[in-house]
């Protein structure tokens, strides 16, 4: 006589398939204490714990049918419970199920609203092994892992903040994407054919900063605004528009670099947003260089020129400094 199975010996995908096959039945039934809600708050839970030897104090493991009655789709999502155990908010993997009973997805995910990040389809009909469903599920924990790393002493919200800034042009002040910074500049030129209006002359609320991986205030720059002050400028090195440069690929104008003479990341010590035109002037590849490592002497006549240039605008977006000040900044001797 056949062995009558009961839940507590069903594998994993003998689960998942049940889920599928039963759920649409099971809301037609008693929400409270049903045989469907249990297999998938407990279960569920259980076999991946162990199937995949995940440990308690490191994930949490959530599985929901509704809150007080069904919900269309049930759902079953793991964490790492330093980043969230919420599944509207941060990063989590979630195993979804079809409403029509086809199949599931298994999914890293941000927050319902924002969604798939990366993951696998399986159709009932063709669901894989144990072995390789599980590897699935680890093979998505190495990447989530990964993801914990990179947010670091971030919360959630400021690691999203950081990741998106591209997206809207803006990029931070740190050496290591300087580069990245000024092709991007070249890049608005060309990608922008009808300049657009920014308003001069007015004062700007500094806006909030960015957090890095471990967790410092930093300033962001925006590309194209920075594109707008070459244009303006002529595509000519405000220190002396004789200076000679090469012809821009992407511009097929002289090549010059935008910087901000009052440093983006001295942001913090002023009231309003130095992120301006007023505050970024164009510089030819070798004045921009110089003003950065040269000599102290020699830094100190290009910040004068630039500063006599620019002074009575930068008060006017309330960005006050003296020279003496602007030459501390740049780490130029103050001379008695």
């Amino acid at each position: 006589m056949a062995k009558v199975l009961d839940d507590s010996d069903l594998t994993i995908q003998e689960i998942m398939i049940k889920v599928l096959k039963e759920y649409h039945k099971a809301k037609r039934e008693m929400f409270k204490d049903h045989p469907i809600g249990t297999l998938i708050r407990h279960k569920i839970r259980e076999s991946l714990f162990k199937d995949a030897e995940l440990d308690q104090k490191t994930y949490h493991i959530v599985g929901s049918v509704g809150q007080g009655r069904w919900a269309e789709i049930p759902w079953i999502s793991v964490f790492i419970k330093k980043l969230t155990i919420s599944a509207t908010r941060g990063y989590y993997i979630v195993y979804l199920f079809n409403a029509d009973g086809s199949g599931f997805y298994v999914s890293l995910n941000q927050g319902y609203e924002l969604g798939h990040i990366c993951g696998r389809y399986y159709d009932v009909c063709y669901l894989p092994s144990k072995e390789e469903f599980i590897s699935d599920l680890q093979n998505l924990l190495i990447t989530y892992k990964e993801i914990e790393g990179l947010i670091g002493k971030r919360s959630i919200e400021q690691f999203n903040d950081f990741i998106l800034l591209q997206e809207d042009g803006l990029y931070t002040e740190d050496t290591n994407n300087e580069e990245e910074y000024q092709l991007a500049v070249q890049h608005f030129i060309i990608s922008e054919s009808v300049k657009r209006t920014y308003e001069v002359n007015q004062k700007k609320v500094r806006p909030e900063p960015i957090y890095n991986k471990g967790g410092q205030k930093q300033w962001t720059r925006n590309a194209s605004l920075a594109s707008m002050a070459m244009m303006l400028s002529n595509y000519t090195c405000e220190i002396d528009d004789s200076h000679k440069t090469f012809i821009s690929k992407s511009t097929n104008k002289p090549f010059v670099e935008c910087h901000h003479l009052v440093p983006i990341a001295k942001q913090d010590e002023f009231q309003y947003d130095l992120d301006q035109l007023e505050n970024l002037v164009s510089l030819c590849p070798l004045c921009h260089r110089l003003i950065h490592l040269g000599r102290d002497e020699d830094k100190e006549k290009l910040l004068k020129k630039l500063f006599d240039q620019r002074k009575d605008q930068l008060k006017r977006i309330g960005i006050e400094i003296t020279f003496s000040d602007l030459k501390e900044i740049y780490g130029c001797q103050i001379k008695s």
